[in-house]
């Protein structure tokens, strides 16, 4: 966030002034002059606030989550409670954001557009009421296929930001740079969020930019991202450091 500063020299200002044809010059109160400095700093800095939050007021955003057969039944419950965790951080409404959900294994599964609810709690109950199914993991044909959430068509919206946040917990079977690049090319800010021994490379493919990228030992810490994944979505410059990767909660 930048900060626009008034700067004062350090000899005391003058201020001129015109008053009927006479030149009246004053010396402006000390007190008043550091007031004034101080409200234009506290402008700007709710002005940056408000600007880097707006991903959080309105926006398409599209979660696309692993359920192939490298995690169990248990373990994608965990994933699909973390989401909503997420979802109940943002704003949702018919102007403001929308959620789309799609899941992958062997194939994508399509399981609601950005234009299907528009409260959590209809959302919430979808998310997790989805199956898991199992089979390999074929994160490159999810993402190609899933750019198709972010058409008109489907609900999604001009001039507004565009999210697609992955979770997974296993290598791909195929290749997902080229998928993930024409996402990006669309300007789809792709996040990822990775459980267990995942491929670094191919998550960092996924997203372009590791400041998108996240990575917890297991399900049980997966929760510990919340606050550091919702900042990053809704714009945070300034993220916090990752925490060392850990096995316990």
């Amino acid at each position: 966030m930048t900060v626009g500063l008034l700067c004062l020299g350090a000899e005391e200002a003058h201020t001129t002034a015109y008053l009927k044809g006479k030149k009246l010059t004053s010396r402006p109160n000390m007190m008043g002059r550091t007031s004034l400095v101080f409200s234009l700093i506290v402008a700007a800095l709710l002005s940056g606030i408000a600007a880097q939050r707006t991903a959080c007021k309105t926006g398409d955003i599209v979660f696309l989550l692993d359920r192939s057969s490298s995690i169990n039944q248990d373990k994608h419950n965990i994933m699909k409670n973390f989401t909503t965790t997420l979802v109940d951080s943002f704003e949702v409404g018919e102007k403001l954001v929308h959620i789309g959900l799609c899941q992958f294994s062997d194939e994508p599964n399509d399981e609601f557009y950005l234009n299907k609810y528009y409260n959590k709690e209809d959302l919430n109950t979808q998310i997790l009421n989805v199956d898991y199914k199992g089979g390999n993991s074929y994160l490159g044909r999810a993402l190609d296929h899933v750019k198709k959430y972010f058409e008109k068509s489907q609900g999604s919206r001009d001039q507004v930001p565009k999210i697609l946040v992955v979770i997974t917990d296993g290598d791909s079977d195929d290749d997902v740079e080229d998928a993930a690049d024409i996402l990006r090319d669309q300007n789809i800010t792709v996040f990822a969020i990775g459980v267990g021994d995942v491929h670094d490379l191919q998550l960092l493919q996924t997203v372009g930019i590791p400041e998108r990228m996240f990575a917890v030992r297991n399900y049980d810490v997966l929760h510990s991202l919340k606050q550091r994944v919702v900042d990053a979505m809704c714009g945070d410059p300034n993220p916090p450091p990752p925490p060392p990767l850990t096995d316990t909660p």
